[in-house]
């Protein structure tokens, strides 16, 4: 997983997070789509968030089919998985 080509990026925010607007403002920007998925109202992303691991938010979330990847950029490496999981 090296590009965004394949996958749906999802963003894992909240309600009160300044750092949320801020990642989104940059990909709205960018040109760069994304599904949004707020742990207060979404039961689904409170799922993901716990069986990723996440502990902060924003995070970024590659899914490919029923799997999805905690990942990370890096300005050299491009996407890096941190963890992934199947989930139906």
């Amino acid at each position: 997983m090296s590009d965004l080509s394949d996958v749906e990026l999802l963003v894992v925010t909240s309600r009160h997070c300044p750092h949320c607007a801020t990642l989104k403002r940059k990909l709205d920007k960018s040109g760069i789509s994304y599904t949004e998925l707020s742990v207060d109202d979404d039961e689904f992303a409170r799922r993901l968030a716990d069986a990723l691991d996440i502990m902060a938010v924003p995070t970024l979330v590659a899914r490919k089919g029923n799997e999805y990847c905690r990942i990370r950029i890096d300005k050299d490496k491009g996407i890096v998985p941190e963890k992934c999981v199947k989930i139906k």
